[in-house]
């Protein structure tokens, strides 16, 4: 879809997934010790119910500022987090009431760099703007205890923010009224986006102390096992990264320090990619690398093994001198050690290799370092004991598979998904392929068809290619059908780790002018093996503009499509809302696969989270071939579009 400024930006809603984690995005619960500034009539006090037995006070002296919050208070508590950029979040205080007494129970919450849900600056540290937020849920309500609460009855705002870029952000709490106590503050994407963490007056719920900037693991194995199994981590990309396959070294777990690893320094030196503590940098060898690596650090990646057998580990490394570690599987006994010889320097990459026998099924690899003194990009494992040139560069290492990398096809099914990435751009502007990329492969999608795709910034075709095989470790065809022929240009791709049979693409010209970008338009098929089954897909987008050119790159869509036999799914951006002369005149040829499972036309909605412009049609003469059994609609501001996710079974 083009840019609609009649639509506006997008509400944005934290992103769900169905049968997929977010990325990054994990509830973040600070406690009294992450308080770091401390000014006025604030103090940590012990509490028997408080989380970890502390909680922070205000003494009730009969103050308040109850009519707007300060730009320069004297009387405030700060704590830092870390936090993923676009990712909404609800905010919870967990407070109770000196006395329990309505004049002690508000305060003002204020962020460094807070947005609001419409991109807007928000609830600004230095300004008169803040969330209110009240414990007393009503008017003569009363006070009971500890209660749960993210603003006030009576003020309408919004208790959801989210940040303009990741990193490391604060949270201020200044005094409306003196006397207030808070033991929890809560940011959560997901768990408690629709409901508070506890109850809102007698509460006793304490929840997991965020361990790495706003992922809630607990501490669990040590430094000197490596971190070992059972250290209730999570994958930091939503499922275990496949064997066969490419480990990006800054993709370990999700769990924080003693969890998911163990970093011998406070913060992230380099910068780059994620909080917590593990030092992360650009790397000229693509992607970003793991960086000032100690002695006994350590770091815990999920993996699932394909098949048990024997596999080739190559670690992409750099050093100035020479370094060792070693890395494990907690499904097989032992340690294999790996020398680094020395490189010329801390970007000079080379490949080393370690054979080693896997069995099947999730684990967890860990890379532990016996020394200092080197880099890590990332991790290939290979079949067999094949090797490594040394020199593939750019992180996009991949592995071939005779099924093209699916575990649908010899069951006779697949995954498709359709997603209008918007030139790469999120909901807000930010160019970022690379997100784009991992939220696709979180989908475990089989076929890809997106729209907006170009070639102004970069070769987006092939990035995209190249970031999921990265992501995956499976092998991706790209087919690329460009809306005019020129070096610069937009258009439509199908990305597929399928075997494919053949490919073919076609431009639709609503005019004479076969330079006019929108009036033109185009189609990316491809033919795909599921099953021993053909199966063609098509990805396409349609004018916004112009109804008239619409109609008619609609009528050469339809004709040109039916050059190939069924089962036919035709995916994309149609611009039409369910209804519309263009769905009604697309199903006289095909159903809608939404409408096929879920048995309405209503949800589903792809722009605005109000209307559904994104669909996957299915042929009528071959549908009985192509059976859909799921499909969903994941919310993410990735885009200015949702994606449209189904799979099909196919005879």
């Amino acid at each position: 879809m083009l840019k609609r400024t009649w639509l506006g930006m997008l509400a944005f809603t934290a992103m769900t997934v169905v049968g997929a984690a977010t990325t990054e995005a994990q509830d973040i619960v600070l406690y009294s010790s992450d308080v770091s500034n401390v000014h006025g009539n604030w103090y940590a006090a012990a509490s028997s119910s408080g989380a970890a037995g502390q909680r922070m006070t205000s003494t009730d002296y009969g103050w308040s500022t109850t009519d707007s919050p300060l730009a320069g208070p004297g009387d405030y508590f700060e704590a830092n987090f870390t936090a993923p950029s676009y990712t909404t979040y609800r905010v919870w205080l967990r407070m109770r009431a000196t006395g329990d007494s309505k004049w002690n129970d508000s305060v003002w919450v204020q962020f460094s760099d807070a947005v609001n849900t419409s991109g807007s600056a928000a609830y600004r540290i230095g300004t008169n703007d803040a969330l209110l937020v009240n414990l007393e849920q009503c008017n003569g309500c009363g006070e009971y205890g500890w209660g749960w609460v993210d603003t006030a009855y009576w003020t309408g705002q919004s208790p959801y923010v989210m940040f303009g870029a990741r990193g490391t952000h604060t949270i201020r709490i200044q005094t409306r009224e003196d006397g207030p106590q808070i033991d929890q503050i809560v940011l959560s994407p997901a768990n408690y986006l629709s409901n508070p963490p506890g109850q809102t007056y007698n509460d006793s719920t304490i929840l997991p102390h965020s361990a790495d900037g706003g992922s809630g693991g607990s501490a669990a194995s040590s430094a000197s096992s490596g971190g070992g199994s059972g250290s209730g981590s999570g994958p930091y990309l939503g499922s275990p990264i496949s064997i066969p396959g490419t480990i990006n070294a800054q993709d370990y777990d999700n769990g924080g320090e003693g969890v998911s690893y163990h970093d011998t320094s406070y913060g992230n030196s380099g910068g780059a990619y994620r909080g917590g503590d593990v030092d992360i940098e650009a790397s000229s060898d693509g992607g970003n690398d793991i960086g000032w690596i100690a002695a006994g650090e350590w770091l815990n990646y999920s993996v699932n093994v394909a098949s048990s057998g024997d596999y080739t580990v190559q670690l992409r490394v750099a050093s100035p001198s020479c370094g060792s570690l070693k890395i494990g599987f907690n499904k097989t006994a032992g340690w294999n050690t790996v020398s680094v010889p020395a490189t010329g320097g801390w970007q000079s990459w080379t490949t080393v290799e370690v054979p080693v026998s896997l069995n099947a099924g999730t684990q967890l690899m860990t890379v532990y370092f016996n020394t200092g003194g080197l880099n890590l990009n990332r991790i290939g494992v290979v079949n067999g004991s094949s090797s490594s040139s040394g020199s593939s560069g750019g992180g996009s290492s991949s592995s071939s598979s005779s099924s093209g990398g699916s575990s649908y096809t010899s069951s006779g099914s697949f995954r498709m998904m359709t997603w209008n990435i918007q030139h790469g751009t999120t909901a807000y502007g930010a160019y970022d392929l690379s997100s784009q990329a991992q939220f696709i492969a979180s989908q475990q999608p089989d076929v890809v068809a997106l729209q907006e795709v170009e070639t102004w910034d970069e070769n987006q075709p092939q990035r995209y290619k190249q970031l999921l095989e990265q992501y995956t470790g499976n092998s991706w065809t790209v087919v690329w059908a460009p809306v005019i022929n020129s070096a610069g240009t937009e258009g439509n791709v199908i990305l597929t780790r399928l075997p494919v049979s053949s490919q073919n693409t076609y431009q639709m010209h609503a005019t004479g002018d076969y330079s006019v970008l929108y009036s033109n338009r185009s189609v990316a098929q491809a033919t795909v093996k599921v099953g021993g089954v053909d199966v063609n897909v098509f990805s396409t987008h349609l004018d916004y503009y112009n109804t008239n050119d619409r109609s008619t790159q609609e009528q050469q869509l339809m004709s040109w499509a039916l050059n190939f036999g069924g089962p036919r799914l035709v995916s994309g951006d149609f611009n039409s809302w369910w209804g519309e002369y263009w769905i009604t005149n697309m199903q006289t040829q095909y159903t809608d696969t939404w409408q096929d499972v879920t048995g309405t036309n209503q949800n589903g909605y792809t722009v605005n989270n109000a209307v559904r412009f994104d669909y996957i049609f299915r042929s009528m003469d071959g549908n009985w071939r192509a059976t859909p059994t799921n499909v969903y609609v994941p919310v993410t501001s990735l885009s200015d579009h949702n994606p449209v996710i189904a799979d099909y079974r196919v005879q």
